[in-house]
């Protein structure tokens, strides 16, 4: 009986082991398109969460600048000593609550909260404390979707590796595997026909 090596080790070269690595086969292709698939759903919510982190960081220079001519105009308006004397008396309770969500098998961070100051300030100072918030609000919003896609990019990187591999690697070998046994075993009937051939052929 002979034996074809392949990537599970050897394999008989009987029809029962071409069927066992027909069906391995077919297993394969099926679990390398679902591969493929999530591959691009990855891409898709990458570029997603992308485009929706541009559109943040737009809004974000438009607000720092206003936020700019704000802390200018106090200047103007207030002296210098009272939008520091009001700065300073700013308690520094800034805090973030970071989570971790799931998203297609990938653990993502999240950040469902986070608390920022509410001074008590008054006038152009107030107003421009308020742009900051809104400055801040952003800010996390960016950053959260910017770990998103590092870990989501991440995971699209070692999937498309092991794309590659099934495709390149491990389908070729099984194809292989698979053309050499319908040989042997073509071979094989090849000489039962003619055994059986010679055997009744009459003297």
């Amino acid at each position: 009986m002979s034996f074809v090596a392949g990537l599970s080790g050897k394999i008989r070269a009987t029809r029962e082991g071409l069927l066992q690595l027909q069906r391995r086969l077919e297993t394969i292709r099926e679990v390398c398109a679902l591969l493929k698939a999530k591959c691009r759903a990855l891409a898709f919510l990458i570029q997603q969460y992308m485009e929706e982190s541009e559109k943040i960081r737009e809004k974000l220079a438009k607000k720092l600048q206003e936020v700019y001519g704000g802390l200018t105009e106090a200047y103007r308006t207030v002296s210098s000593m009272e939008v520091e004397s009001q700065a300073i008396s700013v308690k520094k309770d800034f805090g973030i609550e970071l989570k971790e969500a799931t998203i297609l098998d990938v653990d993502v961070p999240e950040i469902p909260s986070f608390k920022t100051p509410r001074p008590d300030l008054l006038g152009k100072v107030a107003q421009v404390a308020s742009g900051v918030g809104g400055l801040l609000d952003d800010l996390m919003k960016v950053s959260e979707l910017e770990a998103k896609i590092e870990r989501l990019s991440l995971e699209l990187g070692e999937l498309h590796q092991r794309v590659n591999t099934i495709e390149r690697v491990v389908i070729p070998e099984y194809e292989k595997a698979i053309k050499i046994i319908e040989g042997l075993l073509a071979e094989e009937a090849l000489e039962e026909l003619m055994v059986t051939d010679l055997r009744f052929r009459p003297t």
